[in-house]
């Protein structure tokens, strides 16, 4: 088995949800990138460096799923995104990998101000672990679940647009549910609520809690 990490799940969290978004991301720019495969080709490195989320990979025109078909490694303005396929390509098969990059609108990083908005932000609160039972054993290994809590926190400067976006959110936790997510046991949105005008972002605030249980190998 291979070992997995908590951010890896979150990773995969994140992509999904910047993949599902209704709104149209307004800032940075999308790319793609084309390749054919070489014989059982796994390793596809993207050509532009500082990339915020991966929208689409496809092979041969048939859509794959983050875990299930391939992984990601993120890199930053120095290193590279690698996209890494859990079962070789065939030879001259064509794989398009979608992605986004500069900036984004739904972001992870919290900051008490910012110009730009609208603003989408996933905050980690909270996490735990639960036994998985007798031994701990997994498909695939010796495994635990996670318990993890997230605040999503939607920000803008029109108060009609953060209700707008806001009200997407707390959809997107029962369609992340039932979207057969990697080793994501359920998701679960609620406690939404209205902040009105926070001078201190200078916006339009809500925020909702979204809890995940996840699945995750250790040995």
């Amino acid at each position: 088995m291979t070992e997995e990490f908590f951010y890896q799940r979150e990773d995969e969290l994140y992509d999904w949800i910047a993949q599902n978004l209704v709104t149209a991301d307004p800032l940075g720019t999308n790319e793609t990138d084309t390749f054919t495969a070489t014989a059982s080709q796994t390793v596809f490195t993207l050509t532009n460096k500082a990339v915020c989320y991966i929208k689409s990979v496809t092979v041969n025109s048939v859509l794959q799923k983050r875990g299930w078909d391939y992984t990601v490694t993120y890199g930053d303005v120095n290193q590279d995104t690698v996209v890494t396929m859990n079962t070789g390509v065939s030879v001259g098969l064509s794989v398009v990998i979608v992605y986004h990059i500069t900036d984004t609108f739904f972001d992870r990083e919290y900051s008490r101000a910012t110009e730009i908005m609208p603003r989408i932000i996933l905050i980690y609160l909270t996490a735990s672990k639960q036994r998985a039972g007798l031994g701990d054993i997994m498909t695939g290994g010796v495994g635990t679940f996670i318990n993890a809590s997230y605040r999503i926190e939607v920000r803008s400067l029109n108060a009609q647009e953060a209700r707008r976006l806001a009200s997407e959110m707390f959809n997107m936790a029962d369609k992340a549910r039932h979207a057969n997510l990697y080793k994501t046991v359920w998701t679960l949105g609620s406690d939404m609520q209205q902040l009105n005008f926070d001078p201190d972002k200078n916006a339009y605030t809500f925020q909702m809690t979204l809890d995940v249980k996840w699945q995750l190998l250790v040995q």
